[in-house]
């Protein structure tokens, strides 16, 4: 088993998705036992600034350089990667405000079969079989390496 002290989990998103983030935030903070001991970032790329506030229980919120889909979701998976370096946290696991996890168990087993690959990033699979981008983790050391 591991340590959820030890987990950042990035939420990205944008204005489009600001309702499945609430729902996200909530499952996290609300319905998942270990819900308090992981440190949530909340990556904001939206163009309508005031679509989603902070203080909702993640531990910070940054708002992206960029907003929209694509260069949206490349600043805030950029801006989630950079801040993560700053953390105490040996695991960092960035996804979409539409990814969600509705129980510990499959949280659980995402990040116990990360480990046990000893791989040092993953992603999810799309339907054609190519890595996507709704859910990357990755080791911390992965990450200084790249820097």
């Amino acid at each position: 088993m591991f340590d959820y002290k030890k987990i950042h989990v990035c939420l990205i998103g944008y204005s489009k998705n600001v309702n499945q983030y609430f729902i996200n935030l909530n499952l996290y903070r609300e319905n998942f036992s270990f819900g308090k001991q992981l440190h949530i970032t909340t990556i904001y790329g939206g163009d309508q600034r005031n679509a989603i506030i902070s203080g909702l229980g993640e531990n910070n919120f940054i708002e992206s350089k960029d907003s929209g889909y694509a260069t949206g979701a490349l600043s805030s998976i950029n801006t989630g990667l950079e801040f993560a370096l700053n953390l105490d946290r040996e695991i960092i696991v960035l996804h979409n405000f539409d990814v969600l996890f509705f129980s510990e168990e499959g949280f659980n087993r995402c990040i116990q079969e990360f480990l046990d690959s000893e791989k040092e990033f993953s992603a999810a699979i799309d339907g054609n079989g190519l890595a996507a981008t709704d859910i990357l983790i990755f080791k911390k050391s992965f990450i200084e390496k790249l820097s």
